[in-house]
Formats: structure tokens, sequence, C-alpha cells
């Protein structure tokens, strides 16, 4: 399970990149490199809901699975539906 969402947290970080800073980006892939799986998830989800970025449904759908396996608050996930772009 470890294995697995290491890899969800690093692909949600390849969907993500355009929307962080370089600094935002290395921090995030220390994080999770580190194991602090939460704190990466967390971070991904607060800036992207902070500066209302739009997101793909598969983003959306990644992150709150990684927030479900990781037993974060649906908040972390469930704010960022109305940022989901339709196609």
């Amino acid at each position: 399970m470890n294995y697995i969402i290491q890899s969800e947290l690093k692909k949600l970080s390849i969907l993500t990149k355009e929307h962080f800073t370089p600094f935002q980006k290395k921090t995030i892939n220390q994080l999770i490199d580190a194991g602090e799986w939460g704190i990466a998830a967390e971070i991904i989800s607060d800036i992207l809901h902070e500066y209302e970025f739009p997101i793909s449904s598969e983003t959306y759908q990644l992150i709150k699975k990684v927030s479900l396996d990781l037993n974060l608050e649906d908040a972390t996930w469930s704010d960022l539906s109305s940022q989901v772009v339709k196609q």
C-alpha cells in the first residue's frame, strides 16, 4: 500500500506541476520521498484550492483517493470539486 500511495502522489505532483513554484515542487517531492504523504497531499490540495486553479476530473479523483487512503479530512479533497473542468 505504501508504494501505491507514494506512486499516486508522484503522479499527482506531475499532473499539477504547472500550478506550483519551483520551491513548492521541490518541497512536495521531498515530503513524498520522506514518507510525509499526508502533508504532501494537504499542501497540493491547499495550493490548488487557495488559488482556485482548474483541475481535471482525473486529478480530482486522484486527490480524493489518496486523501481517503490516508484518512485525511474530507475538506482536503471535497472543496476542490467546484474547480473540476468539464471535458
